[in-house]
């Protein structure tokens, strides 16, 4: 691993590692993308980087205090202005479905940042010769390898889980991303270790729990 990926990776915040790990590297597009289940994840996502970053708080599943300040992000930022707008006490249900009615423009600005950082390259397609679309197949793997070796030790290690892996560990339980991170062979014990971790020490629960509690045949 080149001391260039360890230093982007080290500087993407949640929504943009849970981008990366959700994407087919080969195919250039999202593993989950005919599933809604992924507008809610991101979405998620940005409340839960936002807790990290102290600029919200979450009590008994309720988003009850928001600092107002930017912070310099394309994706972060926009959720924080709408929490200021709408400036109430709201259950993170309300959120998350607030934010993810944005998710086609948070899925571009992810795309395109990653294209910019040298992490997946722009493909020009077109169906039936005619209708134009995008794919973003990996075009390095330093970034992303860095960021599944990290989780992987973190679910499989022996070390104290970070609060952000431990976010990021729930998050891919509500996207059931388990094989696409740790692989087909792990991803049922992925999977029951990370559903240990969440009963045992509530990791990430309280916006996992309002993603999961959604009906997904909305």
């Amino acid at each position: 691993m080149s001391d260039t990926g360890i230093v982007l990776a080290a500087s993407l915040s949640i929504p943009e590692e849970l981008l990366l790990l959700s994407m087919d590297d080969e195919k250039g597009r999202l593993v989950s993308s005919d599933s809604i289940i992924l507008r809610f994840v991101l979405a998620g996502a940005i409340l839960d980087d936002l807790v990290l970053r102290k600029e919200i708080e979450i009590q008994d599943g309720k988003v009850v205090a928001w600092t107002g300040e930017p912070v310099g992000d394309p994706i972060l930022d926009p959720a924080i202005e709408r929490l200021t707008r709408k400036n109430k006490v709201k259950k993170l249900s309300y959120w998350i479905q607030q934010l993810a009615k944005d998710y086609r423009d948070m899925r571009t600005i992810l795309l395109k940042k990653m294209v910019a950082l040298g992490a997946l390259r722009e493909e020009l397609h077109y169906f039936l010769w005619v209708f134009p679309y995008d794919r973003y197949p990996t075009d390095n793997t330093r970034i992303e390898d860095r960021i599944r070796d990290r989780i992987r030790d973190s679910l499989f290690g022996r070390d104290p889980i970070s609060a952000r892996d431990a976010v990021i560990l729930s998050l891919i339980y509500a996207s059931r991303l388990e094989a696409e991170v740790f692989g087909q062979e792990s991803a049922r014990e992925a999977r029951e270790r990370i559903a240990t971790l969440r009963k045992q020490y509530g990791i990430g629960s309280a916006v996992t729990n309002a993603i999961l509690s959604f009906d997904m045949s909305l």
